[in-house]
């Protein structure tokens, strides 16, 4: 959701989570995606997708 343009409090409206734990998510998974590439240069381009779309499903578990 924020990927896609929308905000962190937006997200939290929707979702029902405090916009503070939205933003820690996605510090999280940006640190954790960051920290993936350093420690192995030759990284499979899908490994970054995949920590996407972990954090997507969670997002859409919590709207549902």
């Amino acid at each position: 959701m924020a990927r896609d343009g929308l905000g962190f409090r937006a997200i939290g409206r929707a979702t029902g989570v405090s916009h503070n734990t939205i933003i820690n998510w996605v510090k999280q998974s940006e640190a954790d995606q960051s920290n993936t590439l350093e420690a192995d240069e030759t990284s499979d381009p899908m490994s970054r997708v995949t920590s996407e779309v972990r954090l997507d499903y969670i997002l859409t578990k919590l709207c549902s």
